[in-house]
């Protein structure tokens, strides 16, 4: 609260351990189970090339994780409105993780012209894994191929996390893997793009109370204010009121758990992180 920072997020080890303090789950992984299939034998020839990244050559290391950083925020900000930003020192803490687990980090490339067009985290204790299976739409099917090809025996791999449209594969468990907490509502609402349903509603109600009974620093009367950007319009809260301060009027009362399950619920998130 102190810096600002609009929410706090982590990976429960049970969700009713943190529901108590606020926190909503907004995130879930879901294992999947790809199998060969029979018509792969019958299609042209897959032009994806696997690329493992090895700690062995650091300036190679270098390279490509420069290289995937540039790809990988590209296509999540494409696809998604809430996902982490990756860095360089993202990437080189969890490819210690994948060899730690005697994985690595795994890049594809398109064969004629050498463009990454996907990636993924593989880990090899026990059951091969594949964790945060990321391509361009246009390649998903060979993507999955080629792992399926050099992972799999070319028979099957599982899949934890993905970004992948897989609904034609066998689903198997479901998990929580994300839940959050605001800790600065006026931070956290001027993150939230505006659709034109929230705009008609703040026109109506000018004057919002918000009730936060774990973290009181939230409660109090807030001002809303639609500030119209290049970017996107976002809505700026400002506190004006604290609740012990004397009468307020208020136009619309609601509590900071409700106003998480609304935005959350409305955002294509991928926070696909292991913390």
């Amino acid at each position: 609260k102190e810096k600002k920072d609009p929410f706090v997020f982590l990976m429960p080890a049970k969700e009713a351990i943190y529901r108590p303090f606020g926190f909503e789950t907004v995130y879930w992984c879901q294992d999947y189970c790809i199998q060969k299939k029979e018509q792969w034998k019958e299609e042209r020839e897959n032009h994806i090339i696997i690329e493992e990244i090895s700690g062995n050559c650091p300036d190679k290391v270098e390279q490509l994780i420069n290289e995937l950083l540039e790809y990988s925020n590209k296509i999540l900000k494409e696809k998604y409105q809430m996902y982490a930003v990756r860095d360089f020192a993202y990437y080189e803490m969890l490819l210690k993780e994948q060899e730690s687990q005697k994985g690595t980090i795994v890049i594809g490339r398109k064969k004629e012209s050498g463009e990454i067009c996907g990636y993924c985290f593989i880990t090899k204790e026990g059951e091969t894994e594949l964790r945060e299976v990321v391509a361009h739409k246009e390649v998903e099917s060979q993507w999955i191929q080629a792992l399926v090809k050099k992972y799999g025996n070319n028979q099957k791999l599982t899949i934890t996390g993905t970004a992948l449209n897989l609904a034609e594969w066998k689903e198997g468990s479901k998990f929580p893997c994300i839940m959050v907490r605001i800790t600065d509502l006026e931070a956290f609402l001027e993150l939230v793009p505006l659709t034109q349903e929230d705009k008609l509603w703040i026109f109506k109600h000018k004057k919002m109370y918000v009730v936060d009974r774990i973290f009181p620093q939230n409660t109090g009367v807030y001002r809303l204010t639609i500030i119209e950007s290049p970017k996107g319009d976002y809505l700026k809260a400002e506190k004006v009121k604290e609740p012990s301060k004397g009468r307020f009027t208020i136009d619309f009362a609601i509590n900071i758990e409700e106003i998480q399950k609304k935005v959350f619920k409305n955002l294509k998130i991928f926070l696909n992180e292991v913390v």
